[in-house]
């Protein structure tokens, strides 16, 4: 469902796409929504690793490598839980596939998927 909230430059155009889970770190066949020159991708990703895999995470999005904006790892035994943010510039396809890699004993893998259109920047900012 898109909504949208005036900025500086514009109007940010967010939409929930989907939600989905994996047991290999491969999300096929996700809904990207309306391709546009100004659109980009944002994953909110949850999975369990073994402990301290969490700075090596990978991810691309319709094949364009994602940036990491966020992480937040909690440690178990021999497992951690995270929680991680993603974003990348995805201005053509309607469909396409995430994929994260990059860690060891990667499982319980869970993503939202967000179109932003009208986004100034997508660097974080404090």
């Amino acid at each position: 469902m898109p909504f949208g909230a005036p900025f500086p430059g514009g109007a940010l155009v967010v939409t929930a796409l989907t939600s989905a889970t994996s047991a290999n770190g491969t999300f096929s066949g996700l809904s990207f929504g309306t391709a546009n020159s100004a659109r980009y991708l944002f994953v909110a990703l949850s999975h369990s690793e073994t402990i301290g895999q969490s700075g090596n995470l990978t991810m691309t999005i319709g094949g364009i490598s994602a940036t990491n904006i966020a992480t937040q790892a909690q440690n178990a035994i021999s497992v951690e839980t995270v929680a991680s943010l993603w974003i990348a510039l995805v201005p053509t396809g309607t469909s396409g596939s995430v994929v994260v890699g990059g860690a060891s004993g990667l499982a319980n893998l869970s993503l939202s998927l967000y179109s932003l259109v009208g986004l100034s920047s997508a660097t974080p900012d404090a």
